[in-house]
């Protein structure tokens, strides 16, 4: 009986760690989705405000 109960809690901890991994993955492929976001503003921002600073001397 302990045996059984064991073997049912090891695969749930299993799937609750797969689980995790999963959510895991899909929340870092967003933080860099949104890094590179943000890089990309920043570096189109700098070249406008350089083209502008050249633009107006």
């Amino acid at each position: 009986m302990e045996s059984t109960s064991r073997l049912a809690f090891d695969e749930f901890l299993r799937s609750l760690r797969s689980a995790y991994r999963a959510t895991f993955a899909v929340l870092c492929e967003k933080e860099l989705a949104r890094a590179e976001d943000i890089r990309l503003f920043g570096m189109t921002f700098a070249a406008g405000f350089m083209f502008t600073t050249l633009f107006i001397a």
